[in-house]
């Protein structure tokens, strides 16, 4: 399920949160914790209409930023 996973928060990061809009998942839907994590952040940051992007996400997310770029390839 990890790749899946992977891709999903890679498709929201590739078109800059608008991904978000069609879909009807919630971070509890994510086995892996790190992209509870990730999701839940961006749908936060939709809600506030922050920018959405590897790089607006990683600054909220440092510790997990290499790994967000990584979720991108692997989409």
């Amino acid at each position: 399920m990890t790749q899946f996973e992977q891709s999903v928060i890679g498709s929201v990061l590739l078109t800059n949160g608008k991904a978000l809009d069609d879909l009807t998942l919630s971070p509890s839907d994510f086995d892996d914790l790190h992209h509870q994590k990730i999701y839940a952040t961006m749908l936060e940051m939709k809600r506030d209409r922050q920018p959405l992007d590897v790089i607006t996400l990683s600054a909220r997310l440092p510790k997990l930023a290499a790994y967000l770029h990584e979720c991108i390839t692997a989409t």
